[in-house]
């Protein structure tokens, strides 16, 4: 039976949410849930350590925010070390496990080693403890009411590029910065600028191409990398039917392991928008299904083989994550739905495929 971890944030005025702790959910015939006791509170993000299991969690309780490394076969932390800044709001792990980069508005973005790994066979290896290498201070604004700072949102590290790439949701701008061999990172540049006012939020590369889903204006924009690392938009679409006048705002970006599909969140219109991506990287809407919810903060892709995948959302404000069938076509079908009280990131407890 598979196995995951449901983070618990809120941010509704009023809501004692931030202090549900963690929760266990198990897939199986039927969704199941329950609570962790004495987890970490008000976790806003979480990664899966690809070289030992682990969870690393991002706390944040909009005071200060805190990078912990969670065992979660014995429910326990293992190390903690403070982010250094208020907000912390998206954590990623680099492929090869080794570096991790944490965006925490207004403070910017850190980058960190993962912490060294014990000797193969150990019985009772130390805790790997993240150990800050650089940080980068954001600046610059954009026209969006909500645009009064920089406001960097998702950072990725892409062995591609050997670089960090951060979507700066305050400046319409995606930043690269390239790894230094020695720890750090190198000065950082603009290497694209979104449309004004649309607030990228998510990057997930496919091949040869980046996706950026921008949440101000529930916008999906695609740039083409070029042999000399430029970036030229080849689409950009709504995310929510062009009829649409209420508010909303993007959430989520999830793309299939071949990259032939993706679906991205709505925080508002409560939906999910899916995508078929062409042999160019271009997406074309294919259709928009609501979310089984309210908020959907986040989904989860799964791919346990082929022919068997799964959509686990998040939605935030109906205190529920929902499971969605993935037909043979990339269709949508709602399975069923778990109580989980603010629920805002889902990640696997164990190896499995996940976009």
């Amino acid at each position: 039976m598979a196995r995951y971890a449901v983070t618990t944030w809120s941010n509704r005025e009023g809501q004692e949410d931030l202090q549900a702790g963690l929760w266990t959910l198990e897939a199986g015939e039927r969704l199941a849930a329950q609570p962790v006791p004495g987890s970490p509170d008000a976790v806003f993000w979480a990664e899966r350590d690809p070289l030992d299991g682990t969870l690393l969690l991002l706390r944040n309780t909009e005071e200060d925010s805190a990078l912990l490394r969670w065992d979660p076969q014995h429910e326990e932390v293992l190390a903690q070390v403070a982010e250094g800044a208020q907000g912390g709001c998206y954590l990623a792990v680099a492929p090869d496990g080794r570096r991790l980069v944490v965006t925490a508005p207004p403070g910017g973005w850190s980058l960190f080693d993962s912490g060294p790994a014990g000797p193969a066979g150990s019985v009772d290896p130390a805790p790997r403890v993240p150990r800050l290498l650089a940080q980068h201070a954001g600046s610059g604004s954009g026209p969006h009411p909500r645009q009064e700072r920089s406001h960097p949102h998702c950072g990725i590290v892409t062995a591609a590029w050997d670089a960090v790439l951060m979507a700066d949701l305050g400046t319409d701008e995606i930043l690269s910065a390239p790894l230094d061999p020695a720890g750090g990172f190198g000065p950082v540049q603009v290497v694209h600028r979104t449309a004004p006012g649309s607030g990228p939020r998510h990057i997930v590369p496919g091949d040869g191409v980046l996706h950026i889903l921008c949440e101000l204006d529930s916008t999906l924009e695609t740039v083409r990398v070029g042999e000399d690392g430029a970036l030229t938009r080849i689409a950009r679409t709504s995310t929510v039917p062009e009829e649409f006048v209420g508010e909303t705002w993007a959430a989520h970006l999830s793309v299939s392991a071949d990259g032939s599909r993706l679906y991205a969140t709505n925080r508002g219109h409560d939906s999910i928008a899916i995508f078929d991506v062409d042999a160019q990287g271009v997406p074309h809407r294919r259709e928009i299904v609501p979310s089984g919810g309210a908020w959907p903060w986040f989904c989860l892709l799964v791919e346990e083989q082929p022919g068997d995948a799964w959509l686990l959302v998040a939605n935030n404000r109906s205190d529920a994550v929902t499971r969605f069938r993935v037909t043979g076509d990339g269709g949508l079908q709602l399975v069923d739905a778990v109580p989980v009280p603010s629920p805002a990131c889902i990640v696997a407890t164990a190896a499995a495929t996940a976009g």
